[in-house]
């Protein structure tokens, strides 16, 4: 453990550890996702040795806001059901050309869709137009919505709502079983950081609250009756000195400065939003794990720091999707291939 406030190293000895860290929205340059949304739990148990389990599939939410300068908070899909359409910058309407359902079609269908407006016209957002929803009903049932884009300028009773597709859920991560156990005696996992199978390979909406419910109880559960039956380890088993140079083995007489780590951090989100996003390919995945390589080279010399230890943790997460979304050959879910844009007609697990 890091102590912030001194740049301590201690350590805790425990006889069962639950990794409950979140998700990893923040490696991508559009994200719903808090800052503390860094990967760190699936990076850990990587380091340790620990089974992950379908990483490549990151859920993206299709209508996040995407005013410049404000918060990527999401616009419910519920607007869409109401009767909202999705217009480009042409102010047409375009997803029935994507798929019969129109606005209702599933996430990721509609996340591809955006994005290839986005792309065709070299812009950031398109629109969401919900003003054939009648003003009443608008303030009535979405008030979320109404006072949200409010504080910035909109009244979506009449104004056009700038959207974009937003890194929102990590549907992969550690793998474990119904109880919250890992690959790893002693060691549970719960939560976004967690994967269950329960989602499949493309989450519905709100089912992650259900599995964090109920797997986070589960996982308590079991780590407590654990811990009662085990023997902690004696305390001198484990060497302060190694754990100190294994975390300090990145320092350098010249640790890269904070400006710096940020623009490795924006570099990353933007390889990551670019190459292993929403569409993907075995050639943009191929140049992702170049750049992410080349930038975790370029950290080596970072100070012991939280900024510093969670860039490395993202690198870490990041490459690990990567390098499972490049062993899928196929599209299924939340995972898209344009040279694989089928689905192989066989269910299977990517393990790394």
């Amino acid at each position: 453990m890091l102590n912030e406030e001194n740049g301590e190293v201690f350590q805790v000895i425990s006889k069962a550890t639950i990794i409950a860290t979140g998700g990893a929205g923040q490696i991508y340059l559009r994200t719903s996702n808090p800052p503390g949304a860094t990967g760190d739990g699936m990076a850990i148990a990587s380091r340790s040795g620990v089974k992950l389990i379908d990483m490549e599939f990151v859920q993206f939410h299709p209508t996040a806001f995407a005013l410049y300068g404000a918060p990527s908070f999401l616009i419910t899909e519920a607007l869409r059901g109401e009767g909202a359409i999705l217009r480009n910058n042409k102010n047409k309407r375009f997803m029935p050309a994507y798929h019969p359902l129109g606005e209702l079609a599933p996430r990721d269908e509609v996340s591809r869709a955006i994005l290839r407006e986005m792309n065709k016209s070299r812009g950031d957002y398109v629109f969401l137009d919900a003003t054939n929803i009648k003003s009443s009903l608008l303030k009535e049932r979405f008030p979320t919505a109404f006072s949200a884009c409010l504080r910035f300028g909109l009244d979506i009773t009449k104004d056009l709502i700038p959207v974009s597709p937003s890194a929102h859920f990590m549907i992969g991560g550690i793998e474990t079983d119904i109880r919250g156990r890992t690959s790893v005696n002693g060691l549970f996992s719960s939560g976004e950081v967690a994967c269950t199978g329960v989602h499949g390979a493309n989450r519905l909406a709100s089912n992650s609250l259900l599995e964090a419910l109920v797997f986070g109880a589960r996982a308590g559960v079991e780590a407590a009756r654990y811990a009662k039956k085990v023997r902690p380890k004696p305390r001198n088993k484990y060497k302060k000195s190694d754990i100190k140079m294994e975390i300090e083995k990145n320092k350098s007489s010249s640790p890269l400065k904070s400006s710096t780590l940020t623009t490795i951090s924006e570099d990353l989100k933007r390889i990551m939003w670019e190459n292993v996003g929403i569409i993907r390919s075995g050639a943009s995945m191929e140049k992702a794990i170049e750049n992410i390589d080349r930038l975790l080279s370029a950290i080596k010399g970072y100070s012991l720091s939280r900024k510093g230890l969670e860039l490395e943790n993202m690198l870490t997460t990041a490459r690990l999707i990567t390098l499972s979304a490049i062993k899928r050959k196929e599209s299924i879910g939340a995972h898209y291939r344009e040279d694989f844009p089928e689905w192989s007609g066989k269910n299977k697990h990517i393990r790394i």
